[in-house]
């Protein structure tokens, strides 16, 4: 019995260490729209790990952020009035990045609303301005990990 219960305690001693010397690092969980964050460049500039959900427009963003309890999203307007109205974030947030859409016409008729900065790549007969959108960068009130989220949005705004 004395042996068993001394191997029971060995093994548990070496269950908390943690075993191998690996670190471990804190988990970012990100919500965003194609193109605002790529694995790579987020654990690059926060030392984190990421997870990152990228959603569609017509999701319910609030539903998703929740389940998948994310710290942090992007969103145009509309998504963080949503997360606003809900009480989904932490207080004062204003856009990050504003884009500028074009209208492309290309050869055949067919009419693309595309960024501005990829009207270039195609082979269009005319375009004409479509707007603009911005989106911002939130923490959720029920963030895990704070700290990572506010370094990758102190990242992604200054670029």
């Amino acid at each position: 019995m004395a042996v068993r219960l001394l191997l029971v305690t060995t093994l548990l001693a070496l269950a908390s260490c943690g075993g191998g010397g690996e670190e471990t690092r804190d988990e970012l969980r990100l919500l965003a729209p194609p193109g605002y964050a790529d694995k790579r460049t987020v654990e690059r500039e926060t030392d984190c790990t990421a997870d990152i959900r990228v959603y569609d427009e017509t999701e319910d963003v609030v539903a998703l952020a929740r389940r998948r309890d994310v710290d942090a999203i992007a969103g145009s307007e509309r998504i963080i009035g949503a997360l606003r109205k809900a009480d989904e974030l932490l207080p004062g947030t204003s856009p990050d990045d504003m884009v500028e859409y074009v209208e492309a016409r290309l050869e055949g008729g067919v009419v693309l609303t595309i960024p501005r900065d990829l009207a270039s790549v195609f082979d269009t007969v005319s375009t004409r301005s479509a707007g603009r959108r911005t989106t911002s960068w939130v923490v959720r009130k029920d963030a895990d990990n704070r700290i990572c989220a506010e370094q990758w949005i102190a990242h992604s705004i200054s670029r």
